[in-house]
């Protein structure tokens, strides 16, 4: 039984906000007082990069991870 490798290129944005949320805990604890202060700069440049990555992607309709995921204008505007 073979299975197919998923697309993730409509995934791009979630995936990117993840590693974000990530980068940002491990800052967060392990940079302890001093971090604040990044932190405070770093999370709205991050949101704003992940809007950017979501405008950039592709606006078709797209189904994928065995129809689990599906990337329509709908689920566009919810992003937002």
């Amino acid at each position: 039984m073979l299975s197919t490798i998923p697309d993730f290129l409509p995934a791009t944005a979630e995936i990117f906000i993840l590693f974000s949320i990530l980068l940002l805990m491990l800052i967060g604890v392990f940079k302890l007082n001093k971090s604040l202060d990044i932190l405070d700069y770093l999370a709205p440049c991050l949101t704003l990069c992940t809007l950017v990555v979501l405008l950039l992607l592709p606006q078709s309709n797209t189904y994928t991870f065995s129809g689990a995921y599906i990337n329509d204008q709908f689920a566009f505007v919810s992003k937002l």
